[in-house]
């Protein structure tokens, strides 16, 4: 009839528990989801990579052609064929290294997804799903990241804990009722029927210091949960910070390399056409030529991290789901299985969730 409230208490420290995990469940889905879009960001980068290397390697074929031609003619030495040479050589080994970096990102992508990247779409950053400034950004994930909501559900089932355990000082009634019959075998239709109610009070009085030692454990523990709900908002702000700032500098630098690309191309023009004339070496060209190379490097790993940053300031506060994302097919809400079973009695069925 009454337990102190223990049972109350521990099953509402077990729904809490069960939220908890919840959130964490929700962190995993944001971790599965980002490390996707990562590894989806990384085999297109790689691939244009490995085509720019290898567009590389037949540049530099075609300018060590020109180079022989250009020394049978005399009009230069064996050195620039020796600088020739040595740049091939280079981007051979520069695109044999940017197809090994492919393949390695290849299998990084179907360990994420579960299947080899057939035709890649050109992915786009999600900027339209991300607040407009840093401060909103902040306010956001303190109230919605899954890390955050864990931490403070750990806290609340821990304090439902103390309540449990504090239950076993306070006295406890319960009622026994028994019906049962009597029947004298000498006497025909001698058959008593009776029936007994009691109630029992048990009122807990020295238990060897157990009990009490459990609530101090209990209240040290509380007193964790909550330091780990404060050290929660603290790596999330920092790590907030972080991706933000991770965003602007990537965006800062996809127009720097745009720029650096439309700069490289005239410079290698003006230089092919100054060599025509005799005023700049081979070795010029092939610095033009390298420069205009790494400028174009340069802007694939800018607009991949570009779109991986936008991914990771909507995972930072907590937005970052199949739900947000629109994948609907994918979208699984936990909390229907939960309701499925919180008031079933008995448990011999397993409702499937879905």
């Amino acid at each position: 009839m009454f337990d102190g409230f223990k049972a109350l208490n521990s099953t509402n420290a077990a729904e809490t528990a069960v939220f908890a995990e919840q959130q964490r469940l929700r962190l995993l889905e944001q971790k599965i989801l980002f490390d996707t879009a990562s590894s989806y960001m990384n085999v297109l980068r790689d691939t244009a990579a490995l085509k720019l290397q290898e567009n590389n390697v037949a540049v530099l074929t075609e300018q060590l052609r020109q180079t022989n031609e250009r020394f049978s003619a005399g009009q230069i030495t064996l050195t620039d064929i020796a600088q020739a040479e040595s740049r091939l050589a280079a981007g051979k080994a520069q695109a044999s290294n940017a197809r090994a970096i492919l393949e390695a990102s290849i299998g990084a992508y179907q360990q994420a997804v579960g299947a080899l990247p057939k035709k890649l779409s050109p992915a786009a950053p999600v900027d339209k799903l991300l607040p407009k400034s840093r401060e909103e950004a902040e306010q956001i994930a303190i109230s919605e990241h899954p890390m955050i909501l864990a931490a403070l559900h750990d806290a609340d089932a821990s304090d439902f804990d103390i309540k449990a355990i504090e239950a076993d000082f306070l006295p406890k009634l319960s009622v026994v009722a028994d019906v049962f019959t009597q029947t004298n075998m000498n006497i025909i239709y001698d058959r008593n029927i009776a029936a007994m109610i009691g109630g029992r009070l048990n009122v807990p009085l020295y238990d060897g210091g157990s009990t009490s030692s459990q609530l101090r454990q209990a209240k040290e523990l509380a007193g964790k949960k909550k330091l780990d709900a404060d050290v929660a908002r603290a790596e999330i702000l920092a790590l907030t910070r972080t991706t933000w700032a991770n965003l602007q500098s990537s965006k800062t630098r996809m127009s720097a390399a745009q720029t650096q690309i439309a700069a490289a191309e005239r410079a290698l023009y003006g230089v092919r056409e100054e060599a025509k004339a005799g005023q700049r070496t081979t070795l010029d060209i092939l610095n033009a030529q390298q420069e205009l190379l790494n400028a174009r490097i340069a802007l694939i790993f800018a607009q991949r991290e570009r779109v991986v940053a936008s991914y990771g300031v909507l995972a930072t506060i907590g937005r970052l789901s199949t739900e947000t994302l629109g994948l609907n097919n994918y979208y699984y809400d936990p909390s229907l299985h939960f309701d499925q079973i919180k008031n079933s009695w008995g448990g011999f069925t397993i409702p499937k969730g879905r």
